[in-house]
């Protein structure tokens, strides 16, 4: 029989006896709701080359339907929050393309029309629209289950690590005959 070498990799033994996991929402995950759920459509202002953040940090047309789904879904303190993070990330993955300050955005919107942005019509968005409630709750759905799973995961592992009683273990098993301790593997 030839030889052969096993690797096992790393093994983590644990136990989670008395572990404590705390999960906490994001108070932009209701601003992140809103942008799910606009972002199923397509807008008069963003050119079809766009990338994702440029496209849509750069065009009046989302940015006052985010704005007027924020002020009809959110509270004053996610509301606040959403704009913040969509700011944030205009600035840094926007390729020059910033969010104009809530305040001035909320001035632009005109004709806000509800519609459920889940049903593609195939319509380009030329005016400000809001949601239907439904698609924003598959939004806000989406985002507090993803930051759920990740807070929980994120958390467990960082308790697990700091648990007296997390071990890691080496497990490497090999034979003594393998080809390889002769320097010729596909013998």
């Amino acid at each position: 029989m030839s030889g052969f070498i096993l690797f096992s990799g790393l093994l983590a033994v644990a136990t989670a006896k008395d572990l404590k996991v705390t999960l906490k929402l994001n108070d932009f995950n209701c601003a992140a709701g809103c942008f799910d759920a606009l972002a199923l459509r397509k807008y008069g202002d963003i050119a079809p080359t766009a990338g994702y953040y440029d496209g849509y940090c750069g065009s009046i047309l989302f940015a006052t339907s985010l704005a007027s789904c924020v002020d009809k879904y959110c509270r004053a303190r996610e509301v606040e929050a959403g704009w913040e993070y969509y700011t944030q990330n205009c600035a840094e993955y926007g390729k020059g393309q910033s969010l104009l300050p809530l305040a001035e955005i909320r001035k632009l919107a005109n004709n806000t029309e509800i519609i459920d942005t889940r049903v593609p019509d195939g319509t380009m968005v030329n005016s400000t629209i809001i949601p239907s409630k439904d698609a924003f709750g598959d939004g806000i759905h989406t985002e507090n289950a993803w930051n759920q799973a990740m807070n929980f995961v994120s958390r467990l592992l960082i308790e697990l690590i700091k648990a007296p009683r997390f071990r890691m273990v080496n497990v490497y098993s090999f034979r003594c005959d393998s080809p390889w301790r002769h320097g010729r593997p596909w013998l």
